[in-house]
């Protein structure tokens, strides 16, 4: 897995750059939605992806539930053999952008096509607001909006204006795009890995 497949680059390396021991206390959100950039939409999905996280601040550590962690799994499981093999087969050979689910206090993060979107795609198949992610109790939940193609939860399609409750791994898929959860802190590992087992092969 290349380390340049995942967008924004500034982002990546910001996350590498952190110490262990300060992951914690820095405003990454409390998971990541990496969605999965399909070969023949790349000039379109990539900019307004980007764009759109221009105007997330993730320096605001004032965010609701930006520094907390998904509860559904400890920071020893998601670090497991198990897990970082799957992140690293999700990843490989596949550009993804990796957009960080960050909340203020009663905010829904709204994933569509309409400028008004917090995470914005321009691929056909997403409806102008599709749907949301929000953060409430310890808990992050994803609502289909109504949408014309619908939203589907690991493989499970939901119901218009359904609410999913929402894991680290899980698989979602909006009209076609496709994306999955990353709590960051199993991401930094899995990288930080693949780059010492780069650069030991490199020497």
């Amino acid at each position: 897995m290349s380390i340049g497949q995942l967008l924004p680059q500034d982002l990546i390396q910001r996350l590498l750059s952190i110490p262990s021991a300060g992951l914690a206390a820095v405003p990454l959100g409390p998971a990541w939605l990496l969605i999965k950039v399909p070969a023949d939409q790349e000039v379109d999905l990539i900019p307004t992806l980007l764009r759109s996280l221009e105007n997330q601040d993730t320096s605001d550590s004032d965010g609701g539930g930006s520094t907390m962690e998904m509860p559904a799994l400890s920071l020893s499981q998601v670090t497991s053999d198990g897990a970082d093999l799957q992140l690293i087969a999700e990843l490989d050979n596949v550009r993804h952008v990796a957009v960080p689910l960050l909340f203020r206090l009663d905010q829904r993060l709204v994933v569509g096509r309409s400028e008004s979107a917090h995470i914005r795609t321009m691929d056909p198949s997403v409806s102008g607001k599709h749907a949301a992610f929000s953060w409430s109790d310890g808990a992050l939940t994803i609502t289909d909006l109504g949408s014309k193609n619908g939203t589907t939860h690991n493989d499970v399609r939901l119901l218009p204006h359904e609410k999913s409750w929402l894991q680290p791994m899980d698989r979602l898929q909006f009209g076609r795009v496709e994306a999955f959860l990353c709590d960051p802190r199993a991401l930094r590992a899995v990288l930080l890995q693949e780059h010492r087992a780069a650069a030991s092969q490199a020497v």
